[in-house]
């Protein structure tokens, strides 16, 4: 009885560091940056990534709560102001359409940064 009270014991300590480990991440997060992976999932979130990590970092984007008229306005300033590439018509809405969903005023389950 000792003994199997002794191996159960084992058996828990063994399984216990399985347990507190973080989700894992899939196939296409292994595959992508961390900060890109760090971005609510949702499609447009590649387009979107690579758009505004070429002149910031993708934390200035995540922590914005905007609407989709208030991102609109922004790519407009940053096309006329900042030297922005002007986007196809596709692609706007693709990264409006993500921007306002994933981090929109009523999103309040955005995605917390990975450490």
């Amino acid at each position: 009885m000792k003994l199997l009270i002794i191996g159960l014991w084992a058996c828990f300590f063994a399984a216990a560091p399985a347990f507190s480990q973080e989700p894992q991440k899939t196939d296409d997060e292994m595959d992508m940056p961390p900060d890109m992976a760090a971005m609510v999932a949702g499609e447009g979130r590649e387009t979107s990534y690579y758009l505004c990590s070429g002149c910031h970092s993708t934390k200035l984007v995540t922590q914005q709560r905007l609407s989709r008229d208030r991102w609109a306005y922004l790519l407009d300033w940053m096309t006329k102001e900042q030297g922005m590439a002007e986007l196809d018509a596709e692609s706007r809405t693709i990264i409006l359409d993500y921007l306002s969903t994933a981090y929109g005023p009523s999103n309040t389950q955005r995605k917390t940064q990975r450490r």
